[in-house]
């Protein structure tokens, strides 16, 4: 792709090299850059990403992104922008051009039961809907192809990359477990959500969080996000799925304008489970929804994994 489409209504401050370059693909990771790549140099939390510069030109780096112009580099397109990070995921949805408008895309996020529930949530979409790929804590799941995670939600380059290859791959769906680190770095920016699920929120990230509020507000972008028009047609409404029974629910969707649905054990909830009969075999349940009740059984055990039903 022509780095003039990739920047395509992105406010560049500065430009020095031919916008008509041919780019072969987006890192911000030195070690990862091939031939003909534009290099995102941004500044993280401990390093700034300029420095890594000369390792991404020996990798291969046609073009860097950075905040500020170097005239030394000689044959290097350069594009400065003041904070790289609050337009990096917008380059990478063009270079791979809004992958995730073309699945239906469900995002968990909470403290615990992400990575069950998303497996369960793929193992249905893969016989409702044909092929859904995964990115998650344990495996990125694409198509037939199982890869090792290096982490739980990748950085913004590599997810729009990944749901890129679920569609080339002939995925019509994809799950991601959706780290609250993950929604503080935009790790999950122009991500194209139809659903978000709220499983639970408890003291877990404190010592990057600082306090609960933090940890759930950097939680709520999730859900906020979903406000956002696609610029495709939908099947299905935008929805927001939160559990009712833990107190950070409501905070949750304060900034979501689209339909929420809770669930619940405890407390009233559009779905609640009721009568719940634990063995060691599986568990049993009455599903309460719309005024219609129906039993449940599966051979997972635990009170915990009725949440995850």
């Amino acid at each position: 792709m022509k780095l003039k489409n990739i920047l395509k209504n992105i406010p560049i401050k500065q430009f020095k090299g031919s916008k008509e370059i041919e780019i072969s693909g987006i890192c911000a990771n030195s070690k990862l850059v091939g031939p003909g790549n534009l290099f995102i140099a941004k500044k993280g939390r401990s390093d700034d990403g300029c420095q890594y510069i000369p390792e991404a030109i020996s990798g291969g780096a046609v073009a860097i992104l950075s905040d500020i112009y170097d005239p030394s580099l000689k044959q290097i397109a350069q594009l400065i922008h003041p904070d790289v990070a609050s337009i990096e995921g917008e380059i990478a949805a063009n270079y791979y051009q809004f992958a995730s408008q073309e699945l239906f895309m469900v995002g968990i996020t909470g403290t615990n039961g992400k990575t069950t529930s998303s497996f369960l949530i793929k193992h249905l979409l893969d016989h409702l809907d044909g092929p859904c790929g995964l990115i998650g804590t344990i495996e990125y799941i694409i198509g037939q192809h199982r890869y090792q995670a290096s982490r739980t939600t990748p950085d913004v380059c590599t997810n729009h990359k990944l749901l890129r290859e679920m569609v080339r791959q002939g995925c019509h769906s994809a799950v991601m477990e959706v780290t609250s680190h993950a929604l503080d770095q935009g790790r999950v920016q122009h991500i194209d959500y139809d659903a978000a699920v709220f499983t639970n929120l408890s003291l877990d990230h404190l010592d990057y969080h600082q306090t609960m509020e933090n940890y759930c507000n950097a939680k709520t972008k999730l859900f906020s996000s979903l406000n956002s028009s696609s610029r495709r047609n939908k099947k299905f409404a935008k929805t927001a799925i939160v559990n009712a029974d833990n107190p950070w629910h409501k905070q949750m969707l304060k900034e979501c304008s689209v339909r929420a649905i809770t669930y619940a054990i405890e407390n009233s909830a559009d779905l609640r489970a009721l009568d719940i009969n634990l063995t060691a075999k599986g568990t049993s349940f009455t599903l309460s929804y719309g005024g219609e009740s129906v039993p449940c059984y599966w051979p997972l055990t635990g009170r915990f994994n009725v949440y995850n039903a």
